[in-house]
């Protein structure tokens, strides 16, 4: 009798009798596993660069001409902005102030030889500001004895219509005086030369004047004892600036 053979994967073939013959076993076909993603992090360097040489030298050229093109536009779009300038250089002149004061006479204002109680001599000194800045004077009055100038009567006024003999008593106002003509260690007869506004300082504007009238006079009374005496007065005029100095 014919006995069928049936087979299917999985299952074992039956021989005659009912008698189970094992197959051979079918490799299962292979399935690929899943990718499984690496950690978070940088990739690690799997492979050396390449050297230089392995770049083809025309790729090199290429990439420069490239890189130069895109310097060259950024910059133009760096230098095309409108832009302006003004050279200020007119008029930026500092110039400084002149403080300049001159009397006229300059030398001798008053003199007179062989003189006699009673005798007098009036005479005018103008005061000018010939600087450009206001300023305020003294005058300091500084003689060659200390005798005779002590005796002479020593007076200066301003504001004196007629400065004579005659014109002096009826006008002006009494700056200095009556007093000493002056000392070998000086007088200050008029202000104080000292720096700063002192008592008696005159203020003259710049280009600006005044008329000092001064008189020096020998005492009717005077004895007998100042015969054949001498001095030499010095009138020195000191002026400063009255602009920051108060």
């Amino acid at each position: 009798m014919k006995t069928d053979v049936s087979s299917a994967p999985g299952c074992d073939a039956v021989a005659a009798g009912g008698v189970p013959v094992p197959l051979p076993a079918v490799p299962s076909p292979a399935v690929p596993s899943p990718a499984v993603p690496s950690p978070a992090g940088p990739a690690p360097v799997s492979a050396a660069l390449a050297p230089a040489s392995a770049v083809p030298s025309w790729l090199t050229a290429y990439l420069g001409v490239i890189l130069s093109a895109v310097l060259a536009v950024g910059g133009l779009a760096v230098s095309a902005v409108f832009t302006d300038s003004i050279n200020n250089s007119n008029g930026n002149t500092f110039t400084t102030g002149k403080v300049d004061l001159s009397t006229s006479p300059s030398s001798v204002v008053l003199s007179m030889p062989s003189m006699m109680p009673g005798d007098k001599v009036t005479a005018p000194v103008t005061v000018t500001n010939s600087g450009t800045v206001p300023l305020r004077y003294a005058l300091k009055s500084t003689t060659t004895d200390n005798v005779l100038a002590a005796y002479l009567d020593f007076t200066i006024k301003s504001g004196v219509a007629s400065c004579d003999n005659d014109g002096f008593a009826s006008s002006g106002t009494v700056l200095y005086g009556p007093g000493d003509l002056g000392s070998t260690g000086g007088i200050n007869v008029i202000g104080n030369p000292a720096s700063g506004g002192q008592s008696g300082d005159r203020e003259l504007a710049a280009g600006t004047n005044e008329l000092l009238c001064m008189q020096v006079s020998l005492p009717f009374a005077t004895s007998t004892s100042y015969q054949g005496l001498s001095t030499t007065a010095t009138f020195d005029f000191a002026a400063e600036q009255t602009t920051n100095n108060p």
